[in-house]
């Protein structure tokens, strides 16, 4: 090897140790912002308890139904289904509602204008629907809501206010549990 090239390996060494060292010698700083932990929101907690029972009663489209839910948002549902060999079972189930749902039924609680209602103003004016048997419990409130009415009461009612506007939405949901947690046997 010659003389040059040993040469031109030695400076390319010393000036690239030159180039990554450490900025002249000065201690290198470096500075982070602190930044706080991200709290945490806690869930809203719920300041009442309640019980909600609802007696569907069967017509030729849907089966009769029988659902009690707590606060929790446990559903013990009893149901009736007519099998293809014409024989009738009474399936049993337990469910706890989804989160989505459970929100809903307690939008609906929570709303005080609800256990106002007055039965007269949503009796059964038509024979097809299915007649509702419906008692909601709230520990926080001296009344209760329980009424018989039926699903034509989504449009016939007598109801004013907020009422008219909450409780189509009300029986629409009910109707949305009966179908999404209805048990049934598989044939």
């Amino acid at each position: 090897m010659s003389n040059k090239f040993i040469a031109l390996i030695f400076s390319s060494i010393v000036l690239s140790a030159g180039l990554f060292s450490c900025s002249g010698g000065k201690p290198t700083i470096k500075e982070t912002l602190y930044k706080e932990p991200e709290k945490k929101v806690a869930p809203v907690v719920q300041q009442f308890k309640f019980k909600f029972h609802l007696n569907a009663s069967g017509s030729m489209t849907t089966p009769h139904d029988d659902i009690n839910i707590d606060t929790n948002g446990q559903m013990i549902f009893d149901s009736q289904q007519h099998m293809k060999d014409g024989t009738w079972k009474s399936p049993h189930g337990m469910a706890f509602l989804e989160p989505r749902d459970e929100d809903t039924l307690l939008s609906f609680i929570k709303r005080d204008a609800l256990f106002s209602i007055d039965e007269s103003d949503i009796s059964p004016l038509c024979p097809d629907g299915d007649h509702y048997s419906l008692q909601i419990v709230r520990t926080d409130l001296k009344k209760s809501l329980s009424v018989t009415t039926n699903t034509c009461a989504s449009e016939y009612n007598l109801l004013t206010g907020e009422n008219r506007k909450i409780f189509p939405a009300f029986l629409a949901y009910l109707n949305r549990l009966r179908d999404r947690y209805r048990p049934l046997y598989t044939e």
